[in-house]
């Protein structure tokens, strides 16, 4: 067991000490705007993703409604040279059955393949029609019809 010795107690007294200590006060309103500001770029971050989302369906949006406008017009000039194809099959047909050259049911079959070909021209106007309506929703664009002097 060691014992203090009295003739070091009197060095211990007579050298300085020193303490020193710190205190470090964060106020509550600090930490309260800082979370506010974390919330609001968080916020914010959120924003720019919806936002880069709404952009990349518009434009695919508008892709769709490009591809959509073109194959639909496409389809109406195919469809109208087939209507005058067989427009003129059946006044041919007609011509032919009056030399006696072929019967009624030829002609009757040309002029229900020139119907039959006229709904098919409707049926494809129709689908122009509504691609140009999406097209225009997603653009705001003006399109002229097929076979117009704008188109």
């Amino acid at each position: 067991v060691d014992y203090p010795n009295p003739a070091n107690a009197d060095k211990k007294l007579t050298q300085p000490t020193f303490e020193a200590s710190v205190f470090l006060d964060v106020p509550l309103l600090n930490r309260v705007a800082g979370g506010r500001r974390d919330a609001a770029e968080a916020n914010l971050d959120r924003i720019r993703e919806q936002a880069r989302f709404t952009q990349d369906r518009v434009v695919a949006d508008v892709r769709d409604a490009i591809s959509a406008l073109t194959l639909s017009r496409e389809r109406v000039d195919v469809v109208r040279k087939e209507v005058a194809v067989a427009e003129e099959l059946a006044v041919v047909e007609m011509k032919r059955f009056e030399l006696g050259d072929s019967t009624l049911l030829l002609v009757n079959l040309r002029e229900i393949a020139a119907g039959e070909a006229r709904v098919k021209e409707v049926d494809a106007l129709a689908d122009f029609y509504k691609a140009e309506a999406a097209f225009r929703a997603a653009t705001a664009a003006g399109v002229a019809p097929p076979g117009s002097a704008r188109g």
